[in-house]
């Protein structure tokens, strides 16, 4: 079981958001996921694009009666901050799906292989090739003690008789 939203914020550096469960009607709340200012994305004004999806496994407490909370420790500063929160759900993570040997994705058309947490967006500014990339930084924003993923959605199993298999890809810094 996992615990699933979207979310958007912008918060100060003495701020921190955390999702917290109590297994004995919110006696005590342990912490399963927090959030700081480094996690920040600001708006961009585009919509969906500031959304971005979270998850939290709730394997932990499994046959266990559980409660689950949203907090915000704010510190001194004086800021407007922001976490918004869309879309929570608490249920099975759906299977991933079984992908085929060898893998590709020159990313033309959309992300359905792919799960991020974190600001990556679709760039189509700069691409090796075609007119789609991954880019960490969609805002050009500066940026200090990130911790982004994009993760492939799928599993796939690399033939036994596999004759040097390699993760390839391009970048540009």
């Amino acid at each position: 079981p996992e615990l699933t939203y979207f979310d958007r914020l912008n918060i100060a550096s003495d701020t921190t958001l955390t999702i917290e469960t109590s297994t004995d009607d919110g006696l005590i709340w342990a912490p399963i996921k927090s959030y700081t200012s480094a996690y920040n994305r600001p708006s961009t004004g585009s919509g969906q694009a500031d959304w971005i999806l979270r998850r939290a496994s709730l394997d932990a407490y499994k046959g266990q009666t559980v409660r689950i909370r949203f907090r915000a420790a704010q510190g001194s500063a004086w800021t407007k901050e922001v976490w918004v929160l869309d879309d929570i759900r608490i249920g099975e993570r759906a299977a991933a799906p079984a992908l085929t040997y060898p893998f590709s994705d020159g990313l033309e058309n959309g992300f359905a292989n792919w799960e991020f947490d974190g600001q990556w967006s679709s760039g189509s500014l700069e691409a090796h090739t075609g007119s789609n990339s991954l880019d960490l930084n969609p805002t050009n924003d500066y940026q200090r003690s990130t911790d982004f993923s994009a993760e492939l959605a799928g599993q796939l199993t690399v033939p036994a008789d596999a004759v040097r298999p390699e993760l390839s890809w391009y970048d540009h810094l």
